[in-house]
């Protein structure tokens, strides 16, 4: 992970994809691939890394309105910025312009089931409403389009929305199964000293242990939710790559496409 991490100043839970073992023995592309949390406050230093090491060529931001409008991101010069809200937050009763912690407090109050189930349900969301076809479409034809530099993906924190996208472009790319869903834990291993300052503050912030537990569940990263959505892709679809044709309409030769392009 060492050399994956990438140690920004202010931009949380950020690592590239090079190296990941894909199709045909060949490994992922160092430099080319970013998934993170958002770039709102990144450094002017964070912003040389990013043009200089990186020649970041476009970045794609996955949150919903009222989150851009709360902290948009930073420019970046020579990157092009497209918003892609994945998550049609109307779905849990979520208002564009409500989309807050307390919002989802709210939902999970309201929830007869228990956190796990709610935020499940969301993964699946993700990853097959109809909502979200145009754009990952669109996020696919941003990496086929990339020439001569990284793309960068982000949601909020990096974890869910960014978690799912990239769950797609490493099935894309032929990375294993056991790989893709290591990738994803290792946000648990990146975030680690925020989710647990966050965790210590709860008992100060929120009275009610239930209310308490469904932050945990926000905070914490759970290996079932990325299992349960590959095992739905593969009962109704057989596997990644049939999804991802029948669902959003990438071609074989776009797989072939995008695995010349990002792998060695």
């Amino acid at each position: 992970m060492d050399n994956r991490k990438i140690k920004f100043e202010k931009i949380k839970n950020a690592r590239e994809l090079g190296g990941l073992p894909a199709a045909d023995g060949k490994c992922i592309k160092h430099d080319l691939l970013i998934r993170c949390g958002h770039i709102g406050k990144a450094t002017e230093n964070d912003i040389r890394l990013l043009q200089n090491k990186y020649h970041l060529r476009n970045i794609v931001d996955l949150r919903i309105d009222a989150e851009i409008n709360a902290d948009p991101d930073v420019n970046v010069p020579d990157a092009e910025y497209e918003n892609l809200s994945v998550l049609d937050s109307s779905i849990f009763g979520i208002a564009r312009d409500r989309y807050s912690l307390e919002s989802w407090l709210e939902l999970f109050r309201n929830e007869p089931g228990n956190p796990e189930k709610v935020f499940g349900e969301m993964y699946h969301r993700i990853l097959f409403s109809d909502h979200v076809v145009p754009f990952v479409k669109r996020f696919f034809d941003i990496l086929l389009e990339n020439k001569n530099g990284a793309v960068l993906w982000h949601c909020s924190a990096g974890k869910d929305r960014a978690g799912v996208m990239t769950v797609l472009v490493l099935s894309a790319l032929g990375v294993p199964e056991n790989e893709i869903v290591a990738d994803y834990l290792l946000t648990g291993e990146t975030s680690r000293k925020d989710i647990r300052h966050m965790k210590l503050l709860l008992p100060f912030k929120f009275k009610d242990k239930n209310i308490r537990k469904c932050v945990y569940v926000l905070l914490d990263v759970r290996e079932r939710y990325i299992r349960d959505i590959l095992a739905e892709v593969k009962r109704d679809y057989g596997d990644m790559e049939q999804f991802l044709n029948k669902r959003f309409g990438i071609t074989k030769d776009q797989i072939v496409q995008l695995r010349k392009k990002y792998l060695e």
